[in-house]
C-alpha cells in the first residue's frame, strides 16, 4: 500500500514539473498615475507579462476604485499584435478621475486570458492614482560626494557639470 502511495505521489509530482500555465498573463503597473480634478479618465501605463505557453490576443480586466468602492468591468481588450510566450508589453489602461486631491488605489485583476480563466498566481495589481492641482514636472537631483584624495572625483565633477550645463 506504501509503495502504490510513493509511486502516486512520484507521478503527480513529475506531472507538476512538467505543467506549465496555458493561459497566464500577470500586469504591473509602471508607476503612479497623475491627473488634475477636471480630467474624466487618465490613461494609467500597465506592463503585461506573457508567462503563459500560448500566444495571448486578448484579455479581460475589471477595475475596483478603493476610494469610492465601485467597480467596472468586465472589459476586453483584443491585442493588434500578439503577445508572444515570455514577452512584456507596456499597454494603457483607462481609468476613472478622482473627485477629491490626494492618492488613491486602483486595482486591476486581468480574469481571462484567450477567453479561458486567466492561470497567473498573481494576477492583479494597484494602480496609485494621484489628483493633484498641478501636474509635476520631472527634475533631476544628483548629489556629488567627493574626496580631495580620490583620483575619480574630478572626473565626476566635470561629468556633472557638463550635464547641469545641458
Amino acid at each position: 500500500m506504501r509503495r502504490r502511495y510513493l509511486s502516486l505521489l512520484l507521478l503527480c509530482m513529475l506531472a507538476a514539473i512538467g505543467c506549465r500555465a496555458k493561459n497566464s498573463v500577470a500586469p504591473m503597473t509602471a508607476g503612479y498615475v497623475f491627473m488634475l480634478p477636471g480630467d474624466a479618465e487618465v490613461m494609467a501605463q500597465i506592463n503585461l507579462t506573457n508567462w503563459g505557453d500560448t500566444r495571448v490576443t486578448s484579455f479581460t480586466y475589471t477595475l475596483y476604485y478603493m476610494d469610492s468602492k465601485e467597480s467596472e468591468g468586465p472589459m476586453t481588450v483584443a491585442l493588434d499584435t500578439p503577445l508572444e510566450d515570455g514577452e512584456t508589453r507596456t499597454m494603457g489602461i483607462a481609468i476613472k478621475a478622482g473627485k477629491t486631491l490626494g492618492k488613491e488605489d486602483v486595482l486591476l485583476n486581468i480574469t481571462q486570458v484567450n477567453g479561458t480563466y486567466n492561470e497567473a498566481s498573481v494576477s492583479y495589481t494597484y494602480i496609485t492614482r494621484c489628483t493633484v492641482n498641478k501636474m509635476p514636472v520631472k527634475r533631476v537631483l544628483v548629489e556629488d560626494y567627493a574626496a580631495m584624495w580620490c583620483w575619480h572625483c574630478p572626473v565626476g565633477l566635470v561629468a556633472t557639470d557638463a550635464l547641469a550645463r545641458r
